[in-house]
């Protein structure tokens, strides 16, 4: 009894030490707000896909926002597409208004399992620092195909085997009779 006391209370006591954040680790906040991190004049609000859900060798339509975040017209704007870390492919000699907003589109044909899309900003031929975004994306494996109509066709084969097989003896039985 008191055993199983003591394991209760040991179990309890562990629990509440990963759950609870210990004072020497825990983050001190000296109540000062923090700067937002500076965004470059332009970048990569937002990526959508023309479909969420794609197969293997879908076309998929990859739509990149990219956002002006000065007042002032900006252009000379190259956006790139990744997947994965490589390129493939590119919108170039942009232009965006100020404080406004531009989409941009690549097609990819799809190939299978998880992929990272990115999308980063070049400004004069140059990265802009911090202008990049990113997004998963899972594709399906093509499907294999129908197995409806190889079952059907197994079956009509051993019919024929049976039939081919078993109508001879019938029919010998048949004029044996008469």
């Amino acid at each position: 009894m008191l055993r199983k006391l003591v394991i209760s209370i040991v179990c309890v006591l562990i629990s509440l030490s990963v759950i609870l954040p210990s004072p020497a680790i825990a983050k001190q906040d000296d109540g000062d707000p923090k700067p937002a991190p500076e965004r470059p004049p332009v970048f990569v609000e937002r990526i959508n896909f023309s479909n969420g859900n794609p197969n293997e060798d879908d076309k998929i339509v990859i739509y990149g926002t990219l956002r002006n975040n000065e007042s002032r017209d900006i252009s000379n704007i190259t956006a790139v597409f990744l997947i994965d870390g490589k390129e493939i492919g590119n919108v170039s000699g942009l232009k965006i208004e100020g404080n406004g907003s531009l989409v941009v589109e690549q097609t990819w044909q799809a190939k299978k399992y998880n992929h990272t899309i990115s999308i980063l900003v070049k400004m004069n031929g140059q990265i802009l620092r911090d202008s990049q975004l990113s997004k998963g994306i899972y594709v399906e494996p093509a499907p294999i195909g129908d197995f409806t109509t190889p079952i059907l066709l197994l079956a009509l084969l051993l019919l024929m085997i049976f039939l081919t097989g078993v109508s001879p003896s019938i029919v010998e039985r048949i004029v044996n009779r008469r």
